[in-house]
């Protein structure tokens, strides 16, 4: 099994500079068009299964990769694959946080796996509840012949990807994923492969799919 990593598009630019994390957000008209795109990258394709964050801008994302495929059927929501939770920082700007909560940041910055005292989720926390979905996956369909497209959100991808990668959480951030990009995943490797991440469409115009059996 292949597993297809999308991020969803650009969130509109009212949030721009603000935690949100797991509220929900709109796209922007950008963020619209680069879900599009990612969506036409599955075209001619048959995926086995669509799964996506039950967030509106994810879910648009799988909407786009679903209305561009082959696959009948419906996208499969898992609440896992939500986006991290921030808690009381939600809607707040660094300097609203610092003023409001001088102490949060440096706190998370000084354990950021196990820190949650804003309320929210660790970075613990959010990657094991996206590898449980991760895992669901496998159990799955890990020794079908064929491609899962998984549309998320910047976090956790980064922890599915981390995982393949074997990086600690201080190197997560080495993992750029851009808005409407994508990632790929190749578990039918004795050792799963990250084939690539962070690749908009348009950086893969020449790159072929594998011939599923």
């Amino acid at each position: 099994m292949h597993l297809v990593l999308v991020r969803h598009g650009e969130v509109d630019s009212s949030y721009s500079g603000v935690f949100y994390g797991g509220a929900e957000v709109p796209l922007s008209p950008q963020g619209k068009r680069e879900a599009q795109a990612a969506g036409r990258f599955f075209q001619a394709q048959t995926p086995l299964a669509i799964f996506s964050s039950p967030l509106s801008r994810a879910r648009y994302g799988a909407a786009c990769v679903l209305g561009s495929c082959k696959m009948e059927g419906a996208v499969r929501l898992e609440d896992g694959l939500r986006e991290i939770d921030r808690g009381r920082w939600a809607g707040l700007s660094p300097e609203s946080l610092l003023a409001q909560y001088p102490d949060d940041l440096a706190s998370h910055q000084a354990d950021p796996w196990h820190w949650r005292e804003h309320g929210g989720e660790s970075l613990l926390d959010l990657k094991l509840r996206v590898l449980q979905v991760r895992d669901g996956i496998l159990q799955e369909f890990g020794h079908a012949s064929g491609l899962v497209v998984l549309v998320a959100h910047m976090f956790p991808l980064r922890a599915i990807c981390a995982e393949v990668l074997g990086m600690d959480v201080d190197q997560w951030n080495q993992l750029v994923i851009p808005t409407g990009s994508l990632c790929w995943i190749d578990y039918a490797k004795p050792k799963p492969d990250l084939v690539f991440w962070g690749k908009r469409p348009a950086e893969l115009a020449k790159f072929r799919f594998p011939q599923f059996s």
